[in-house]
C-alpha cells in the first residue's frame, strides 16, 4: 500500500516549496521511495539531497534550474515535473495535508520501536531508548516559532500598545485590573463554594460585555440552554424568572430595547458535565463562525471543574485533571483571541466565612489550577450572609492575581 495518495504526494511537494519551515520538521522521515508517481519521486529526491547538503529546502526557481540541467527537453518526464513545480498550493488543502503528514511522521517515529536496534536495546534494559522514541514523536508538530529579536525589533517596545479591554462587570474590580479591566487572551475566574452564585456572577459579567458591544459565547456544563437563557432573561430585565409568564410582553419589550442598544450577539451552548474537553469548544467556535458568521470576543465557561482534560491520563485524578483543564482553557482563550471568563469551586472549609476570605489555598482539589489564570476573584460571605439573613444582599470580593 502506498504511503500517500496522488493528491497528497503533489501537495507535499508544493508544501515543501511554499512552507520550507514545515519541511524542516519532517525532512528526516522523507525518502523518495515513499512516493509512487515519477514526478514526486524525482522531486523528493532533489529535496532530500539538497536538504542533506545545505540544510535548506531549494526554492522553486532552484528546482527548475536543477531539472533543466538534469533532464533534456525531450525527456517525457520533464514537462510533468515542471508542471508540478509551477502549480500553486491551494491554501484550503494545506491544513489537511499538514495534519496527515504530521500523523504519518509520528507513526514512522513510533515504528522505530520495532527496529532491530531498538529491540536489542530493550533486551539489554535500555528503556531510555524507548522514552526517547516517544519523546521525539511528541516533538513532531506544525508549531512555527516567531521569536522577538530584541536588538533588531527594539523599536517596537517604544510603540504605544493598543489593548482591547473588557469588563468583569464590576467597575471597582476593573479599576484593579489594568485600571480598565481584563484584556484579550486573559482569563478571569470567579471562585466560591457551591450555591453562592458563581453562575449568576458569570451571567452578569457576560451581560456587561454584551452591553459594551462584545460578542459572547456562554458554554454551560451544568444547566441546559433554556435554564441558562432564563438566567440571562432575568438579569437583562431585572425581573424574577418566576414572573416571566405573567410579565411576558413587558419582558419581551425590554429585550427588544436591549437588542436595539447593542450590536453584540449572545450565544449559549450546553454540554453535559464531564463529557467534553476544550477541543469540543474550539470546534463549536469554528462551527458558529461557518454557520452563523459569529465570532466570540468573550468566552464564558461555567465552569472549569466540569471540563475534561484533552490528555486522558490527566483525568485519572481530580488534582491532575483540574490543573490540566485550567492550562488548556487558557491556551484556548489565547488561540481564539478572546477574553475568558469562568468559575471554579473553593473547598469545603470555605463554605462559611469562619476562616476569613477565600484565598488560593482554599481552591477545591487543586491549587495548581489557579496558576494559569490571570485573575482569580473570590466571592465571600460571612455566616449571616450565607444563611440568607443579609439585608442588603451583598457579599465581598477578594482579588488574587
Amino acid at each position: 500500500m502506498p504511503e500517500f495518495s496522488k493528491f497528497e504526494e503533489e501537495n507535499i511537494i508544493l508544501l515543501a516549496l511554499e512552507s520550507p519551515e514545515f519541511f524542516h520538521r519532517i525532512a528526516s522521515f522523507m525518502k523518495a521511495e515513499y512516493f509512487v508517481s515519477d514526478e514526486a519521486q524525482y522531486l523528493m529526491k532533489i529535496y532530500c539531497e539538497y536538504y542533506e547538503k545545505y540544510d535548506e529546502v531549494p526554492t522553486r526557481e532552484m528546482v527548475k534550474n536543477m531539472v533543466y540541467k538534469d533532464l533534456s527537453v525531450d525527456d517525457p518526464i520533464s514537462k510533468p515535473i515542471i508542471d508540478v513545480v509551477d502549480r500553486e498550493l491551494d491554501p484550503r488543502n494545506a491544513p489537511f495535508v499538514k495534519d496527515h503528514i504530521i500523523k504519518w511522521a509520528k507513526q514512522k517515529q513510533i515504528s522505530l520501536l520495532y527496529d532491530d536496534t531498538t529491540m536489542e536495546k530493550i533486551k539489554a534494559g535500555d528503556f531510555e531508548a524507548v522514552e526517547k522514541i516517544f519523546d521525539d514523536a511528541s516533538k513532531i508538530s506544525d508549531v512555527i516559532i516567531k521569536p522577538f529579536n530584541f536588538f533588531k525589533d527594539v523599536d517596537q517596545l517604544f510603540e504605544v500598545q493598543e489593548r482591547d479591554y473588557f469588563t468583569s462587570g464590576f467597575p471597582r474590580i476593573d479599576k484593579e485590573i489594568h485600571d480598565r479591566g481584563p484584556a484579550r487572551r486573559e482569563v478571569l475566574s470567579w471562585v466560591a463554594p457551591t450555591g453562592v452564585g458563581k453562575s449568576i456572577v458569570l451571567v452578569n459579567t457576560s451581560i456587561a460585555n454584551v452591553m459594551m458591544g462584545r460578542n459572547v459565547l456562554h458554554v454551560s456544563l451544568e444547566n441546559d440552554e433554556k435554564v441558562t437563557g432564563n438566567r440571562y432573561l432575568g438579569a437583562f430585565t431585572n425581573s424574577p424568572i418566576r414572573t416571566r409568564i405573567e410579565k411576558k410582553e413587558l419582558m419581551k419589550e425590554q429585550v427588544r430595547k436591549i437588542r436595539a442598544s447593542t450590536t453584540a450577539e449572545l450565544y449559549i451552548l450546553f454540554f453535559p458535565t464531564d463529557t467534553i474537553t476544550v477541543d469540543a469548544i474550539e470546534l463549536a467556535i469554528k462551527d458558529l463562525h461557518r454557520q452563523f458568521n459569529f465570532v466570540p470576543d468573550v468566552l464564558c465557561v461555567d465552569y472549569l471543574e466540569c471540563l475534561l482534560s484533552r490528555i486522558p491520563n490527566k483525568n485519572k485524578d481530580d488534582y491532575g485533571r483540574q490543573k490540566a483543564v485550567s492550562s488548556e482553557f487558557r491556551a484556548l482563550v489565547a488561540k481564539t483571541n478572546t477574553f475568558g471568563a469562568t468559575a471554579s469551586q473553593s473547598n469545603r472549609s470555605s463554605v462559611t466565612g469562619d476562616g476569613g476570605p477565600i484565598n488560593l489555598d482554599k481552591l477545591a482539589e487543586s491549587y495548581g489550577k489557579a496558576m494559569p489564570l490571570d485573575y482569580v476573584i473570590s466571592i465571600n460571605q460571612n455566616n449571616e450572609e450565607y444563611a440568607g439573613n443579609n439585608r442588603d444582599g451583598q457579599s465581598q470580593s477578594h482579588i488574587g492575581r
